[in-house]
């Protein structure tokens, strides 16, 4: 089983645990940005993730999505050189 550790950067992994941590323990929507990603190639990508508790079957899970922000990351940095 993966989990977020095997598609993150080792630096991200103490962030990792503290957001995760806090996000169990809130049981509140959480969004988080800035987060980097290595895809199957080694390259890195910059994701915003967002998730949510849920009770599915009577299971608490938390179920996430993750965009892929970094084009427009990309040209934020390309505006904010200009």
């Amino acid at each position: 089983t993966m989990t977020i550790k095997d598609i993150s950067p080792r630096e991200e992994w103490d962030r990792i645990d503290r957001v995760v941590k806090k996000a169990l323990a809130d049981d509140q929507p959480t969004y988080t940005k800035d987060w980097r990603h290595i895809k199957k190639d080694g390259s890195l990508i910059y994701v915003d993730i967002r998730a949510q508790s849920i009770i599915y079957k009577g299971i608490k899970a938390r179920i996430g999505v993750t965009t892929d922000v970094t084009e427009s990351r990309h040209f934020q940095d390309i505006l904010k050189s200009s």
